[in-house]
């Protein structure tokens, strides 16, 4: 009998040892850090660093697109440098002493030869420029490592405090013991502790991202101010090259005498024919117009058969009229058998016989058939 009841407060003591034991199992610390390395800690809601993180993420972008500017800046300059250098020594040999356009030429290399040289020289400033921008990144990373682990110590702390609130719940459940008690101070003890560290962490990371923050129009216009001046020095160079070359291309595009001859030769030529071509033109377009004119009367032919019909009509009425026509001329009646004009009288004519004596000469000459004055007039053939 007594080995009886010694079997029953075994099995009585086992089965209260397990249940105590399931009751108090919890994932252990390691499993929960290796999920938390695999998918990152999980961040804070409602957290009252989210806007200055915002802040922080926008400047490392704009940072990273000021560091990749400046890069590709300074590698085009020195490309643009470097690009004439292989033909300096072809050019030299080609364009020898004494040929056209060497002199040209030699110019051309000195100038593209100084321009590399003023380049080289402020290549230090870019690096200074890339060099800054470098340890801004360097100081953001920093302060986003801080965030990190400040996200850690919040995640440890979350956990603490929810494994509290289940073994709380589990006491007040199923009663409480001497496993569950010693389980729920070691668990206050570590939510204690992640407590004191997520508040270290907010501090800090407060402390660094304001520091990050407060200067940032600064820095970034600093380094806006220091690009803008290796703009200024590229582009000062470049325009006492460009006056350079507009005289070496002056000169190795300026051609030869026979040739400026032979061109202007062409030239007139052209503006010959062009003039030729407009006069041809409008030559032909008078000569289709007058053609045109034909069937209404107005053509050429039809002006000419008017002009004789009416030149023949005219010569008949003064006919009619006593008048003469020789050789086709109408000749006044009484000057057809070779009389003329009387000699005209020299001029000035003596004060002695003027007014009288010429005007009486005047009365006694010949009078031109078309002098109508004191008898009737006649008439032109021409109307």
């Amino acid at each position: 009998m007594a080995l009886l009841d010694k079997a029953t407060d075994f099995r009585r003591s086992a089965t209260k040892t397990m249940s105590e034991r399931w009751q108090t199992f919890s994932m252990p610390g390691a499993f929960r850090r290796a999920k938390e390395a695999m998918t990152g800690p999980a961040k804070m809601p409602h957290d009252p660093l989210e806007d200055q993180r915002a802040e922080l993420v926008e400047l490392d972008a704009l940072i990273s697109i000021l560091g990749t500017c400046a890069s590709t800046l300074s590698t085009s300059v020195d490309m643009l440098a470097a690009a004439p250098k292989p033909l300096f020594d072809p050019l030299s040999r080609f364009y020898s002493q004494g040929m056209p356009g060497s002199a040209a030429i030699q110019r051309l290399c000195l100038q593209m030869d100084g321009f590399a040289s003023h380049v080289k020289e402020h290549e230090a400033e870019m690096e200074a420029l890339q060099n800054k921008l470098r340890g801004l990144s360097e100081r953001n990373r920093t302060v986003h490592q801080s965030f990190s682990s400040r996200d850690a110590a919040w995640t440890s702390q979350d956990h603490y405090t929810k494994k509290l609130e289940k073994l709380r719940d589990q006491i007040a459940k199923s009663g409480s013991s001497s496993g569950l008690v010693e389980k729920l101070n070691r668990n206050e003890e570590k939510k204690r502790h992640s407590q004191q560290e997520f508040a270290t962490r907010t501090s800090e990371t407060g402390r660094q991202v304001n520091e990050a923050l407060s200067n940032r129009w600064q820095e970034v216009g600093e380094v806006v101010a220091e690009m803008c001046q290796y703009y200024t020095v590229v582009f000062q160079a470049a325009g006492t090259l460009r006056q350079e070359l507009q005289q070496v291309c002056a000169e190795l595009t300026k051609p030869s005498t026979t040739q400026a001859l032979a061109r202007m030769g062409r030239e007139i030529a052209s503006q010959a024919q062009e003039t030729a071509n407009t006069f041809v033109d409008s030559l032909r377009a008078r000569c289709s117009k007058w053609n045109e004119g034909e069937g209404t009367g107005s053509g050429p032919l039809a002006l000419t058969h008017q002009y004789r019909s009416s030149r023949s009509s005219s010569q008949e009425a003064f006919s009619s009229e006593g008048g003469e026509i020789i050789e086709g001329r109408p000749v006044a009646s009484g000057y057809s058998n070779g009389a003329s004009w009387p000699a005209a009288q020299g001029w000035p004519v003596p004060s002695s016989t003027w007014p009288n004596e010429a005007m009486g000469a005047q009365q006694s000459q010949p009078r031109s058939p078309w002098d109508t004055k004191d008898r009737r007039e006649v008439r032109s053939p021409w109307g």
